[in-house]
């Protein structure tokens, strides 16, 4: 299986065709990560700088701290919210009008609970950067990214197996890139909704074996 290397590169998924996206205010992001280092003070996961955004680290805090930004505030977990290197983790948010909650999950574990409303414009999704900063990248590997236009619950998010794989055609399933394919400067979506990822990586260097010693949750 092959998985692409993002250490200082990025990928752009155009989701402006979609004019629910610009005020959104239910959602789940989904990904396997494994950094490899925590080289900047904010190393972005995924999403949209200003509106909803997964990312470690930031100005005071640990560079290996998890953190969701939004419009409007932040969600900090702390010291149990340390992501660690070389190893596989499964982070997920979800955004609920339902209670008002933004709920963060670490390997299933629901870490932290933020009460807040928000609604948000999703359509500049970037995976490994946000905004135009270029020095917010993330360095490893990620997988498995999903975005979904409602809240998960959490018997969802621990279902069997679902950290590594889900039914591309699962209702409300927005975007899912495997992050597998191997070769080229792009990702899929298995979803069939078409929205792409375009890469800004320079050949298909950025491909690799899955490393055997990096471990898998559980």
């Amino acid at each position: 299986t092959s998985v692409l290397d993002f250490t200082q590169t990025y990928a752009k998924a155009d989701l402006s065709k979609n004019e629910a996206l610009k005020e959104i205010n239910e959602l789940t992001y989904e990904a396997l990560v494994c950094p490899t280092a925590f080289p900047n003070t904010i190393n972005t996961v995924m999403g949209v700088e200003g509106k909803f955004l997964i990312r470690l680290g930031d100005s005071g805090y640990p560079a290996d701290q998890l953190q969701v930004a939004y419009a409007g505030g932040k969600c900090a977990p702390g010291e149990l919210a340390a992501i660690p290197k070389n190893q596989w983790t499964h982070l997920a948010v979800t955004m609920n009008p339902a209670d008002g909650s933004i709920r963060v999950y670490i390997n299933g574990e629901n870490v932290f609970t933020d009460s807040n409303n928000v609604t948000v414009d999703i359509t500049d999704f970037k995976i490994g950067r946000s905004g135009n900063y270029t020095t917010r990248y993330f360095s490893g590997y990620m997988a498995e990214i999903r975005v979904w236009t409602r809240a998960l619950t959490v018997e969802e998010i621990n279902a069997e197996n679902h950290f590594f794989s889900i039914d591309p055609k699962a209702e409300d399933l927005l975007a899912y890139w495997r992050c597998d394919d191997g070769s080229g400067k792009s990702l899929l979506d298995a979803s069939g909704n078409g929205y792409d990822c375009t890469g800004d990586w320079a050949d298909d260097s950025r491909w690799k074996p899955m490393p055997s010693s990096f471990s898998l949750p559980e």
